[in-house]
């Protein structure tokens, strides 16, 4: 599939959509998970949310690699896809936002972060490191791709972070044109798909 046939909706007309249908939508998908490409599900949010980029990484083992992605550039993902929890320490050499979101250590007086802990920043090009806590040593890989909208949504089960769906754009403006309960939503229809593949894992971070 040509990726340009996910840009024919656009972003403000995607998030306001009826969630109830989005939820919908996913329930078929977790109903042929088994005939499915672990790369459609990213190809489906894109598709969704008119968002032109998404990854959705997965708890395995000490690690929450890319599942399924869509979009990035091959060597965004090659750098980008891990994120042990070394690489998220303060004193790494560098700290990614991804790291932070999934380990909820970004503040609860971060501007961009909801009550949720989920992230949402309009311009990445504006974006202050020092407004969010660990972040004196800041990675920056994705405005250094041209990244400007983003949205980092934890994907939480069993009191477990099993995951984070991330939606990027080259486009300002974007993470705000839906609200918190929109991506709350999002981040739960695609908890309850993958938590079967998660299950053993979140026994092993529990032993």
């Amino acid at each position: 599939m040509d990726k340009s046939d996910s840009a024919v909706v656009r972003p403000s007309e995607a998030l306001g959509r009826d969630q109830r249908r989005f939820g919908s939508d996913f329930s078929t998908f977790a109903t042929g998970y088994p005939v499915l490409s672990a790369g459609g599900l990213a190809r489906m949010v894109a598709q969704q949310t008119g968002y032109e980029c998404v990854g959705i990484r997965l708890l395995s083992q000490d690690d929450y690699p890319y599942f399924s992605h869509y979009g990035f550039p091959a060597e965004f993902i090659h750098k980008e896809n891990t994120l042990r929890p070394e690489a998220c320490a303060a004193s790494a050499p560098a700290v990614c936002l991804c790291g932070l979101v999934i380990q909820g250590r970004c503040g609860t007086d971060c501007p961009n972060l909801t009550p949720d802990g989920i992230f949402c920043c309009d311009d990445l090009h504006g974006f202050d490191p020092e407004a969010m806590r660990g972040l004196s040593l800041y990675r920056g890989e994705c405005p250094k791709q041209g990244f400007r909208s983003v949205v980092l949504i934890p994907l939480r089960r069993e009191g477990a972070t099993i995951g984070l769906l991330q939606l990027a754009d080259r486009r300002p403006g974007l993470a705000h044109q839906a609200n918190p309960d929109f991506y709350r939503s999002l981040g739960d229809n695609i908890g309850d798909t993958l938590h079967p593949l998660t299950a053993g894992e979140i026994a092993v971070t529990r032993a």
